[in-house]
């Protein structure tokens, strides 16, 4: 059975980590996103989230202060994200997949040695390029933010996504950015007191670079899904 519109564009959406760098992407189409995200569902219609889009000469400027402070390789000093992105103890179940994803995407399809941490770090380091997208949005919410807020956040940033695949553009989700949550707030000018929830890389797809980074070379990548059964528990 053919599944609806919106279904397939749900189940084909994926991340990316290779953007065109030289394609700009429309300020209009970034105000229709924007414009669809924004119905959200939210508690007691809060709409909690601020988006902080930055391109041109801002993006690069950001960019290049990410990259001078990961490589100080300073992270204890400079690693200061508002919230944690995953528990401190994981159960067995999230444990599997979170290994899972580690061995598929570092040892089978990179290649490397899920133990080689230098390399590790050097591939990590294009997330502070933004994977050559040319648009990069801020995610943040105010200071009172509860858990709830969180969850608001979440309907929203799907919606951004899907928007971008709705026009054919890219898009990832970034924590890596958040969590040097001082160093973007400082250069962008936000209240400090802001809670930065991820940054988000948006543009058209590009293709895959062999004198990259080995994850912009290899190509596209997915990680598993869980099937139905291992997550859903039906009752009458």
């Amino acid at each position: 059975m053919t599944l609806p519109p919106v279904l397939s564009l749900i189940s084909e959406r994926h991340c990316t980590r290779s953007f065109d760098r030289n394609k700009p992407v429309p300020t209009t189409i970034l105000q229709d996103i924007l414009n669809a995200a924004k119905q959200a569902p939210s508690s007691q219609n809060s709409q909690p989230w601020s988006v902080t889009v930055v391109q041109g000469a801002k993006r690069d400027e950001l960019s290049s202060v990410l990259l001078e402070v990961y490589d100080r390789q300073e992270d204890g000093v400079h690693r200061k994200p508002d919230y944690k992105n995953r528990p401190d103890q994981l159960s067995d179940r999230l444990k599997k997949e979170v290994d899972a994803y580690g061995k598929a995407l570092y040892e089978t399809h990179l290649g490397l040695d899920r133990g080689d941490l230098a390399t590790r770090r050097l591939e990590y380091r294009p997330n502070y390029q933004f994977w050559n997208a040319p648009v990069h949005m801020i995610l943040h919410l105010p200071p009172e933010s509860a858990q709830g807020t969180f969850l608001d956040a979440g309907c929203f940033l799907q919606n951004i996504l899907l928007g971008c695949a709705a026009y054919g553009l890219e898009a990832i989700p970034q924590f890596s950015v958040a969590a040097y949550s001082p160093v973007v707030k400082k250069t962008l000018g936000l209240d400090p007191e802001r809670i930065i929830v991820c940054g988000i890389s948006v543009g058209w797809p590009g293709k895959a670079d062999p004198g990259s980074s080995l994850v912009m070379s290899a190509g596209p990548w997915h990680p598993r899904r869980l099937e139905l059964e291992e997550f859903v528990d039906w009752q009458e």
